[in-house]
Parts: structure tokens; sequence; C-alpha cells
């Protein structure tokens, strides 16, 4: 007997419950936030270099980078520190803002 397939809703509903369960683990909800934060500063340093016209092989000139790890941190697959934000904004001349709430 074939099984019938889960409404979009119901399968909704199933990650829903499932997700607020996995945040209740604390190392779950600690790599979530932190990829989740990584994919924030991905997406807005290739904002900011698209604004301001430049490709990431010209930013990485500009910061002394090689041009693969611009193409990392812009798809959130490399970890970045304190130093490399402050490279790749200085070579944006673009400034940060950190809410913690």
């Amino acid at each position: 007997m074939k099984k019938k397939p889960m409404s979009l809703k119901k399968e909704a509903k199933y990650f829903e419950d499932f997700f607020k369960k996995q945040m209740k683990n604390k190392e779950f909800r600690e790599a979530y936030e932190a990829e989740t934060l990584r994919e924030i500063f991905a997406e807005q340093l290739t904002g900011a270099r698209k604004k301001r016209h430049l490709t990431q092989q010209g930013l990485a000139k500009i910061v002394n980078m090689p041009q693969q790890e611009i193409s990392r941190i812009e798809k959130g697959e490399q970890n970045v520190t304190t130093d490399m934000i402050g490279r790749l904004l200085a070579g944006m001349q673009a400034k940060i803002q950190i809410h913690i709430g």
C-alpha cells in the first residue's frame, strides 16, 4: 500500500517542530547562529562590493587577498576574523554596525 504524500502545510509544521526541538540543543543552536551570522555577513559584503562597482578580483587586489578567498567569504564558506573584516571594510571605504540585543 502506497502512502499518501504529506501536504506542504503538514511538512512545514513538521519542520517547524523539528527545528524548535533542535534549537533547544546548545551545540546545534550555536552552530546555527554562527552559520546565520556568516551568511548575513556574506550577503552584506557582496552587496557593498557590487554597490561600489568592484569585482571580487578588484577587491582582492585592494586588500591584498586572493580572489578565491573573497569568493569563499561571499559564499559563506569561510570564517572571517575581525582583522579580515577590518581589511575588507577599509578596502571598500565602508563601515559596519553591530547591534547586540
